[in-house]
């Protein structure tokens, strides 16, 4: 699958604040970004704003996204997000099979942990 200068540039504005660091094809219809999240720099702090912010770099999550010719941009919302690509690929299968709705994947994770 091929990324468009036009997908990828819709898929990193949706990561203002974060670090990314990979984005990974799957099949032919989902993206999994890798990525640092952010927050604000005292962990404790339940509140903070955007400004505050501080990219957690011992942090990785994955989230996956469905590319669809339809969207505008050619990209679906994210579908979720993850601590491990495991369990990303685990939902893009998922909801490649059972639709953006299927609780497949939070049970065959379940069954495999």
């Amino acid at each position: 699958m091929l990324i468009t200068q036009d997908i990828e540039s819709h898929i990193r504005a949706h990561f203002i604040g974060e670090e990314i660091m990979e984005i990974l094809p799957v099949f032919d219809e989902y993206v999994i970004v890798k990525y640092h999240p952010s927050g604000p720099v005292d962990r404790a702090r339940s509140s903070w704003t955007r400004d505050e912010a501080e990219i957690y770099r011992d942090i990785v999550r994955y989230m996956v996204f469905r590319i669809d010719a339809d969207e505008p941009h050619g990209v679906f919302r994210p579908v979720d997000t993850h601590t491990s690509l495991d369990a990303a690929l685990v939902t893009a299968v998922a909801v490649k099979h059972d639709g953006i709705n299927s609780r497949a994947a939070y049970y065959f994770m379940r069954s495999i942990t």
